[in-house]
């Protein structure tokens, strides 16, 4: 697995003004999707709300990388950086796994999503994510701690409709959503395998 692939986003979008998430979050989505490709050799992915060029490209690396095939659809509410995505995207070989969505009703189109990527918990509508999100799923959403207080009762909807959940001390807390039928065993060695990446170097996953 090629950290090198990370680092390059975060270098080249910090420098442009549009870093919205952090080298650890990046890292996180780029193992989730690696993680998830390599067991089933396809991933539907999506990443839905302002500024999440930059997650969507760490998915569609992840993508590349592991060999699978799959498409990642975006959904991002800030204009400027779709353009500059596109932008991006023209003529590399990323461009045949990232799919732009034009408009906002499209997440309401969303169907059998295997990994799904929210930025703020003001998205987080349970029965959408639950309709969205295919029967073995991960859905992480962003800027919980800075954002639960808009949406307080979040954590307790997810649960209600059918949804794990775990809380990740990276940027402002993520929250992991995975449906109750997902074999937890893959969500501890997620984490084990994020644990050990700051440790054992660049080739965690296997």
């Amino acid at each position: 697995m090629k950290y090198a692939a990370i680092e390059e986003v975060m270098r080249k979008y910090t420098c442009k003004g549009y870093y919205s998430i952090s080298r650890d979050c990046g890292l996180l989505l780029y193992i989730l999707a690696y993680a998830m490709a390599r067991l089933s050799g396809r991933v539907r992915a999506a990443a839905i709300g302002t500024c999440v060029s930059v997650p969507a490209l760490c998915l569609a690396k992840a993508l590349r990388d592991s060999g699978a095939s799959g498409l990642v659809s975006v959904l991002d509410y800030d204009t400027e950086r779709v353009s500059t995505l596109r932008e991006e995207l023209g003529g590399s070989e990323l461009e045949r796994y990232v799919e732009i969505c034009e408009s906002a009703s499209s997440m309401g189109e969303l169907r059998d999503i295997d990994l799904l990527f929210l930025a703020d918990t003001a998205l987080v509508d349970p029965s959408s994510i639950s309709s969205a999100l295919a029967e073995r799923s991960i859905a992480v959403v962003g800027g919980v701690l800075a954002g639960i207080h808009k949406n307080p009762r979040v954590l307790k909807a997810v649960v209600e409709h059918g949804f794990t959940r775990v809380l990740i001390p990276v940027d402002s807390g993520l929250l992991l959503l995975a449906r109750k039928v997902y074999d937890d065993s893959f969500l501890r060695k997620t984490i084990d395998v994020y644990r050990e990446s700051f440790i054992q170097g660049p080739n965690p996953v296997h």
